[in-house]
This record gives C-alpha cells, structure tokens and sequence, in this order.
C-alpha cells in the first residue's frame, strides 16, 4: 500500500489496512518560514478492540516538533489498523447533516485534489491516487480523501468564522469520504468560542467531526 514497513516506528500490526482515524493538535508558536524543526516522536498508546467490521487497532503516535529547543506544536495521531476483508463503505455517526451552520461551504473532492494533497505532503498511500489499487486490492469504491485534508477544510472553515487562527484542533474521523463526492462543511460557535465543525456526505451522513479552539 506504499506505506513505510512497520516494525521500526510504528508496530508491526498484523492487520493489513491502515487508517487515519484524527488527532488533537495544539498550537504553542507558529512554524515559520525558514525554521530548522526538530520532530521527536513516539508512540504513546496501542489498543486492541472489536468493532462491528471486525478486530481493530488503535494506534496513538505522539508528535512533539521543535524548534530552538521549545516545543512549538504538540500532536496526539490516531491510526487504526482493520481487515481488507471489511473495509467497505461504513456510515457515520448520524445521518442527518446539522442545517444550523454559522459558516457553510461545499466541496467538490475531485480526483486531482487528492493527487495534489498526496504530492505536496510526500503521502504514498495508494489509497489516495491509485484508483485500481484501491478498487480491486482494498474493495473501496472510490480513491479516499486524506482524513488531513479533511481536517484541513474544517480549520480553515473555523478560522474564516472566527478571523483568526486556532491554538488548538481536535478532530475524529467518523466515516470514509471518496473521490468524486459533493464534501459539505460546517462550523459553528459555541457560547465559549470555540467552533463545532463537520464534514458530511449526502447519502452518508457525518464524515468527520471537529472542535477549534481560540485565545
């Protein structure tokens, strides 16, 4: 599937699909341009677990990236290891899309968006931009956008609501979103500030869900 072997960072999981399932981030000073970043990382959890597709495992990565020794953004990742045997295309956790979105915005995921995406962060999950591979080796019905690049859409949502930019995103990965599909946007501001986001699909439902977070 292109991903790096396992055994070396990440676990040698006996189960063959891999998958991006969220993370929280937490922002302490921006990278900026020109920054020699030092990344330390580490996995922190592995759990193992029965889902209604089968076994899973739970894997949490923890990310520190660092520049003149202070911290600057801190990551929790999720990833979740499945059966091939299972990997159809779930629902998620609710059907009905919210219609009480303070900011709206929707997306045409075509294929080339993902190229793009896969290009610019050195991603080789084939998942992404393979479509024979992930059709008759993975039994997905489509290419599957990046769990980041959803994420992506939902910050930025948040912070064209709020004008600024978050200091802390939290975000889970509901159900999978493919290639060719119509992705609707939401966010909403809570009374604290804070900004509730989705992505969903028609037909599908909830797709991913998102907490951002403003000093």
């Amino acid at each position: 599937d292109s991903h790096p072997a396992r055994g070396d960072f990440l676990p040698p999981v006996p189960l063959p699909r891999r998958m991006w399932a969220g993370s929280q981030i937490k922002v302490q000073q921006p990278l900026r341009v020109g920054d020699t970043v030092i990344k330390k990382s580490k996995v922190a959890d592995i759990k193992l677990k029965e889902g209604r597709t089968g076994q899973l495992c739970f894997v949490t990565a923890e990310y520190e990236y660092i520049v003149d020794e202070e911290v600057r953004l801190h990551e929790l990742h999720n990833i979740v290891y499945r059966d091939v045997s299972k990997a159809g295309g779930g629902s998620g956790v609710s059907d009905t899309i919210p219609n009480d979105a303070d900011f709206t915005e929707t997306i045409f995921m075509h294929p080339t968006i993902l190229f793009r995406y896969s290009a610019i962060g050195f991603v080789g999950h084939r998942i992404h931009y393979d479509y024979p591979y992930t059709k008759n080796e993975e039994n997905y019905p489509d290419l599957i956008v990046h769990g980041p690049l959803q994420a992506t859409f939902l910050l930025r949502a948040a912070e064209k609501l709020k004008g600024k930019s978050v200091t802390s995103f939290n975000h889970k990965v509901m159900a999978p979103v493919f290639a060719n599909s119509n992705y609707i946007i939401g966010a909403k501001e809570n009374q604290d500030g804070s900004v509730s986001c989705w992505g969903a699909v028609e037909g599908t439902g909830m797709t991913m869900q998102a907490e951002a977070f403003f000093e």
